[in-house]
């Protein structure tokens, strides 16, 4: 089974925009942190984030990370710290984070990372790639049936 690691920005703001399920698109099962599903439930949040994190989908699963094995980079937050911890525990082969400095701690770490923004980029490319083939498919099952 496919699954990914998402800190908290890429999901605020995939709920926001209504693309949410770009995460299951992408991987069958999401992992966030109990500390990703809290700041997504903080007061500020948005109302629409904070309920899709009262009730998460059935493809999110919300796992903690093992706490002795996060480690003491002050320059980041300890939900960056354990989101990446957690990609790492769970061998995921991506993890959702948006802040610049934890990704490239994170790829210090071996992790892979992606954005929010890469992300939609790349389903702009692959739908526009989809769009692509189903007209050369389809024009050329028209031509053979002429």
């Amino acid at each position: 089974m496919r699954l990914i690691v998402a800190d908290t920005g890429p999901i605020n703001y995939l709920i926001q925009i209504g693309h949410v399920d770009l995460l299951f698109r992408l991987a069958r099962k999401t992992v966030i942190s109990p500390s990703v599903q809290a700041e997504l439930l903080h007061d500020a949040a948005p109302t629409d984030v904070r309920a899709w994190a009262t009730q998460p989908p059935a493809w999110v699963e919300i796992r903690r990370a093992a706490r002795e094995q996060l480690t003491e980079a002050k320059e980041i937050s300890a939900t960056d710290q354990e989101v990446i911890v957690l990609a790492k525990e769970v061998n995921a082969p991506l993890l959702l984070m948006d802040d610049q400095r934890a990704r490239r701690y994170a790829r210090a770490f071996g992790v892979v990372t992606f954005g929010t923004l890469g992300l939609l980029e790349a389903a702009a490319a692959s739908l526009h790639f989809l769009q692509q083939w189903k007209s050369f498919v389809g024009h050329r099952s028209s031509s053979r049936t002429s």
